[in-house]
């Protein structure tokens, strides 16, 4: 029996708990779905009568049985890339729909298997007013949201909060002519204001801005869990976003939370269906500790590089091992 790692060719947390697979002698395949088209053989075969379904994938030289895969990591599949001689662009996005739908075909056909996580649980979990909403109706601190086009409904906002900051509804990044930008959380200022106007182009996402001490990153596999805690407001490039500072991971280290907090996360988990979730928060200058958001497939193998902690083992008991 081995484990299914649903990814693309450039992802260095695919890459590190692998290589922790292999050191540990957990069979695995790599399935790279930007590689689908061009570089993986597939066989999907519905018989009648009471002959099962069939399904056999051959990847890097390695034939792939359905009924040999215990448990499927989703890490971060992307789109199939088509072979480089379709240049027509309907023939392109003919080929990419494809192969995506044949890939929601696999997901489903396992569906009963040990899952970090299935899809249908991210795509559900992977909706941040929701998970306000669930956070605040399981009894945890929220911060003051808005999200509108409505320039005046948002001045309105910034007026009663006072303290407001901006961050991506969804798309943090964005790419033009080669070039790849992240937009990360900044502060609602007098020059923001004053383009205000311009929300009226798309969504815009405000909220409170919460005065912190620290902020933690509570991680779960499974039944396991894991708390580290940064230190962000000694450092004026951590103060709103930490993410924004590439030298994050070596000022995190390992910390704890109140039971009550735990128990809430555990429950968000089941809730939306995961095995898997990594949750921020901060604790306010009066002990209260905010609940900023859940993400359903984020990134934790920094907090096992810097800090030491066994996160690929509690992945590898969550996938049956």
């Amino acid at each position: 029996m081995t484990i299914l790692v649903v990814t693309n060719s450039n992802d260095p947390t695919a890459d590190f708990a692998i290589d922790n697979f292999m050191k540990k002698n957990v069979p695995f395949v790599r399935l790279n779905t930007d590689k689908f088209l061009t570089e993986i053989e597939h066989e999907f075969a519905i018989q009648t009568g009471t002959t099962p379904y069939s399904m056999e994938m051959k990847i890097d030289g390695v034939d792939l049985n359905i009924d040999s895969i215990k448990g499927i990591w989703l890490r971060r599949p992307e789109d199939p890339i088509p072979d480089s001689s379709i240049t027509i662009p309907e023939a392109k996005r003919y080929c990419i729909t494809e192969a995506n739908y044949l890939l929601r075909c696999l997901y489903s056909l396992l569906e009963n298997r040990a899952w970090v996580s299935h899809p249908k649980a991210i795509t559900y979990a992977n909706v941040k007013l929701h998970q306000l909403e669930m956070a605040r109706k399981m009894g945890l601190l929220i911060p003051r949201s808005l999200c509108t086009n409505n320039p005046d409904t948002a001045l309105k906002f910034i007026g009663e909060v006072k303290n407001v900051v901006v961050k991506p509804f969804k798309a943090n990044v964005i790419e033009t002519e080669g070039t790849t930008a992240v937009i990360y959380t900044s502060r609602v200022d007098a020059a923001a204001i004053k383009n205000i106007a311009t929300i009226r182009f798309a969504p815009t996402f405000f909220q409170e801005e919460i005065a912190k001490v620290k902020e933690y990153r509570v991680t779960i596999f499974g039944n396991c869990f894991f708390v580290t805690s940064i230190d962000s407001q000694s450092d004026p490039n951590l103060k709103l976003d930490w993410r924004s500072s590439s030298d994050k991971p070596k000022e995190w280290k390992a910390d704890d939370l109140p039971d009550e907090i735990l128990r809430k996360c555990f429950a968000m988990v089941k809730a939306y269906g995961l095995n898997y979730g990594a949750f921020d928060f901060a604790l306010t200058p009066d002990g209260q500790i905010i609940f900023f958001e859940l993400n359903p497939n984020g990134q934790w193998a920094w907090q096992e590089i810097y800090l030491g902690l066994p996160m690929t083992d509690a992945l590898i008991r969550t996938l049956g091992y």
